[in-house]
């Protein structure tokens, strides 16, 4: 072949010289697959799950074209850990947004749970993370804190309802006031 028609035929951007472009071909599957299910295809999926997986693998030693087309993807993620748990970040401010309150794994199952396990990960999660959730101003790391301020409320939102603080016996929140009348002494101490 002429130097002059292999030029020609380079500058297709779809020219491939091989019968098939494997790689390519994935590609295209891995688009449809996401614009058809709103996500990523897990490992299981017969063949484009293997690939993705694989595609992440090689994100070092890929060449920069094929590492280009997966980046323009705006959907794409190459660490699916730090995709999940943005994803439950962003899931958490959605629920307090909506409810005004924290999760918690027995309220809210699985995204209580995750909750759960950023305040026990407190002292090892990265800088980034923890700067995130510190930047909520409803974020709690300490959930006795958390349950005092929620009896607060109550008791605030008590008191303008009925116009008096509640007795000893009412339900959940005299037992709550009836305490912190015992430990006032200690309150100051603890601040």
């Amino acid at each position: 072949m002429t130097p002059e028609r292999k030029q020609r035929l380079d500058a297709l951007e779809w020219w491939v010289w091989g019968v098939r472009d494997t790689w390519s071909t994935k590609f295209d599957e891995l688009v449809a697959f996401y614009e058809a299910n709103g996500r990523l295809p897990p490992l299981a999926t017969p063949g484009l799950g293997k690939w993705v997986c694989v595609q992440r693998q090689r994100r070092t030693t890929m060449s920069a074209e094929r590492k280009a087309r997966l980046e323009a993807l705006g959907w794409w993620v190459w660490d699916t850990l730090d995709a999940a748990w943005s994803t439950n970040f962003d899931e958490i401010v959605a629920f307090y947004e909506a409810n005004g309150r924290i999760p918690t794994r027995s309220t809210s199952g699985a995204l209580g749970a995750w909750v759960n396990k950023q305040r026990t990960r407190r002292a090892t999660m990265t800088q980034e993370r923890k700067a995130r959730l510190d930047a909520l101003e409803w974020w709690v790391w300490d959930t006795l804190v958390d349950a005092w301020a929620t009896k607060f409320d109550e008791l605030v939102a008590y008191h303008a309802e009925h116009g008096r603080i509640p007795h000893a016996s009412t339900p959940g929140l005299g037992p709550w006031v009836s305490q912190q009348r015992t430990v006032r002494a200690t309150m100051d101490a603890r601040a």
